[in-house]
């Protein structure tokens, strides 16, 4: 028995795929999943669980994962990618519309024991693939464009306000025919001012005799 443990202990620490301080049946936590969306296409972000003396890596260089999926709807239908090694994996052709579920395992070839399954993650897939790339030309497009508008309309201001707010000018037969009329007569009319002259009244009470005159008609001429 001292023999099988000292042979195993020298075979784990001339194993270059295996850290000397953790032993090869040592227990593997769960990864950390997480799920993004691009069209009907899910990528799967993996995230290794880290030990106490050291990265999962730098223990298990040839660690791989399998990464399990399924349809919620129809949970019979489960798919499997075994013995990956990107952290990122893209799971295509999948259903638009549709809500679909992960499950990630890490697989070791010096440690018997797999790890624990992750939790699972679901997430709905889009109606459509739009790829990352168009929705960067689009909003180049768009901000290139309010950028021009905004320069044409810094440089060619005046022209766009003389546009939008042109200036009245008069034809040349209504300003002769304002110039010959009278001035007064574009004001608003005006009620005449009445001018008025102070007159006295003396009445006249003469009597004949106090006046000289007769009034009766003279008669002399007639008998002569």
């Amino acid at each position: 028995m001292e023999w099988t443990v000292r042979e195993a202990a020298a075979l784990i620490l001339s194993n270059k795929n295996v850290s000397p301080h953790l032993s090869p049946s040592a227990f593997i936590g769960p990864p950390d999943v997480t799920l993004h969306v691009t069209g009907t296409s899910l990528e799967v972000s993996i995230k290794d669980p880290v030990f106490k003396q050291s990265e999962l890596r730098e223990t298990y260089t040839s660690a791989t994962y399998n990464i399990t999926y399924w349809k919620s709807s129809s949970k019979e239908e489960v798919e499997t990618m075994s013995d990956m090694m990107q952290d990122r994996v893209v799971l295509s052709d999948l259903d638009p519309l549709s809500e679909y579920c992960v499950q990630v395992q890490i697989i070791t070839n010096m440690n018997p024991r797999p790890s624990e399954y992750s939790d699972v993650v679901c997430e709905r897939t889009g109606d459509v693939d739009a790829a990352p790339w168009v929705a960067a030309v689009v909003a180049f497009v768009v901000m290139a464009t309010v950028v021009a508008l905004v320069v044409t309309l810094v440089v060619y201001w005046k022209q766009i306000s003389k546009f939008l707010c042109p200036e009245v000018v008069l034809p040349p037969h209504f300003k002769e025919s304002l110039l010959l009329n009278d001035p007064n007569s574009i004001y608003p009319v005006s009620l005449p001012s009445e001018h008025c002259d102070h007159v006295s009244i003396v009445a006249d009470h003469r009597t004949e005799e106090e006046g000289g005159c007769s009034t009766q008609p003279d008669t002399s001429q007639d008998g002569g």
